[in-house]
C-alpha cells in the first residue's frame, strides 16, 4: 500500500453530481494502486521497499497484464542486484534485448520517412517514446515502444499527411472538424509490416488550448495554436541521421502525465516510469512545468501526479513545485474538465450531458463567452461525425 496523500486532492469537488456518478474518495482514481503499483514500486524504487514489492508482486501474479509486461526490462535492470533470478527476471532480459532491436530497426525505417516531413525547412518533432528511448532511458532497451509519434506545426498538417499518403501511409478516417472535434492526431499504418504513426498537430488531445473553438472552422489547419512556446524550447534530436525535434525535459514531463491521467480509464503506467526517468535525469525546468500544466489546464493532473511520484516511488520532486501546484485553485471548468479526462464516462444514456462534459474539457482556458459562440459549430461536426461514421471512402484501409 503506498501513503495516504499528503493532502486531500478535491480538485473536482462538486462535480461528481454533475457527472452523474457516486462521489469519489480524495484519492484521485487514475493513479497506480494494488499490483499496478507494486510493480511500479519494483521497477523504480532501489530501496527495500522496492524489493519488498516485487517479492508480494511475484507472489500474487498470475497472467503478466501487457503494461506490466512493458515494464520488465526496467524491473529486471533495477532488481538485477538484490534479487534472485526467476522467470520473470529472464523474460525482463530477453525483452531488453528484443526492446533494442526492435529500436534499431524502428530508426532504420522511420529516419527518411521523418526526413521527408522535415523537408523544405518544415519542422518536425519527435513526441513520447523516440526521445525517451533514445535520449532519457540511457538504454533505449528499457523502453519498449511500437509506433512513431510525430508533431507538425498545424499549417503544415495538410501537406505531411499527403507525403505519408504517398509513401503508402493509409487511415481509415476523414480528417475534417468533425475527426477534430475528439482527436490530437492521425493514426496511420505504414506499408507493409512498417511501424505505425501518429501524426499530430497539437500535443495533446486532452488539455485545453487557446483558439480551440475557431480552429475547429473550416480552414482548422490555417492556423497555429498554442504549441509554439514547446517548439520554442525544443532541442535538437537526431534520428538515424536525420535531424528533428524533441520537447523539452518539461515539456515532455507535463506530457506524458496528461497523457497518462487521459487514459486513466484503461490503465497505463508508463506515464509514471516515464516520468520518474525524466526527472531523476535532471534537466527539469520547474517554472516551465507549473506555468505551462496551469496554461493548459492540467494542473491538478501534474500535481496529483507528482505527489503519488514523490511518496509511492521515491521520485525527488521539489517540494516548492509540489507546492506551488497544490496551491493553484483550479476553477470550476478546470475542476469538470479533470474529472472528464480522468474518470469513467458517463452513462451512454447521458448522451447530450457527455457531449457538453466535453466540450467543457476542451475549452476549459477559453473565455466563456467564446466558448458558448462556438457551441453550434461544435454540435454541427457532432451531427455529421453521427450521420457519415468514421470511415473514409477515398483513402485505401489497410
Amino acid at each position: 500500500m503506498r501513503p495516504a496523500a499528503t493532502r486531500p486532492t478535491v480538485w473536482v469537488c462538486g462535480t461528481d453530481r454533475i457527472l452523474g456518478r457516486p462521489p469519489r474518495g480524495s484519492d484521485p482514481a487514475w493513479l497506480p494502486t494494488g499490483p499496478d503499483d507494486l510493480v511500479l514500486r519494483a521497477a523504480l524504487r532501489t530501496d527495500a521497499d522496492g524489493r519488498a514489492a516485487w517479492d508480494a508482486y511475484c507472489r500474487r501474479v498470475g497472467g503478466l497484464p501487457p503494461e506490466h509486461e512493458r515494464l520488465l526490462p526496467l524491473i529486471a535492470a533495477t532488481r538485477a542486484a538484490d534479487s534472485p533470478d526467476g522467470p520473470l527476471l529472464a523474460r525482463g532480459r530477453d525483452l531488453r534485448r528484443h526492446t533494442r532491436a526492435r529500436l534499431r530497426w524502428l530508426v532504420h525505417v522511420t529516419a527518411p520517412v521523418l526526413g521527408d516531413l522535415g523537408a523544405d525547412g518544415r519542422g518536425v518533432m519527435a513526441l513520447k517514446g523516440l526521445p525517451l528511448a533514445l535520449r532519457h532511458y540511457g538504454d533505449p532497451g528499457l523502453r519498449p515502444l511500437h509506433d512513431v509519434d510525430v508533431l507538425v506545426r498545424p499549417r503544415d498538417f495538410d501537406a505531411a499527411l499527403r507525403r505519408l499518403r504517398a509513401r503508402g501511409y493509409t487511415t481509415r478516417v476523414v480528417v475534417d472538424p468533425a475527426f477534430v472535434v475528439d482527436a490530437r492526431a492521425v493514426d496511420l499504418q505504414a506499408p507493409g509490416d512498417g511501424p505505425a504513426l501518429d501524426l499530430h498537430w497539437q500535443v495533446h488531445r486532452s488539455v485545453a488550448l487557446p483558439g480551440a473553438p475557431a480552429a475547429w472552422g473550416r480552414r482548422f489547419f490555417d492556423r497555429d495554436r498554442a504549441d509554439d512556446p514547446v517548439w520554442a524550447r525544443s532541442v535538437p534530436f537526431d534520428v538515424g541521421g536525420t535531424a528533428v525535434r524533441a520537447p523539452s525535459a518539461a515539456d515532455l514531463l507535463v506530457h506524458v502525465i496528461a497523457h497518462g491521467a487521459a487514459v486513466g480509464r484503461e490503465p497505463a503506467l508508463r506515464w509514471a516510469a516515464d516520468a520518474a526517468v525524466l526527472i531523476r535525469g535532471g534537466g527539469i525546468d520547474w517554472d516551465v512545468v507549473v506555468a505551462d500544466a496551469s496554461r493548459r489546464g492540467v494542473t491538478p493532473d501534474v500535481a496529483d501526479a507528482l505527489g503519488y511520484l514523490a511518496d509511492a516511488l521515491g521520485v525527488p520532486v521539489p517540494a516548492d513545485a509540489r507546492a506551488r501546484l497544490d496551491a493553484t485553485a483550479p476553477g470550476r471548468r478546470t475542476a469538470v474538465a479533470y474529472a472528464v479526462r480522468t474518470g469513467p464516462p458517463p452513462p451512454r444514456r447521458m448522451r447530450l450531458r457527455r457531449h457538453v462534459l466535453t466540450w467543457t474539457a476542451r475549452t476549459a482556458t477559453e473565455p466563456l463567452g467564446t466558448s458558448l459562440v462556438a457551441i453550434p459549430r461544435y454540435a454541427a461536426a457532432l451531427a455529421r461525425r453521427d450521420r457519415t461514421g468514421a470511415t473514409d471512402p477515398g483513402t485505401p484501409t489497410p
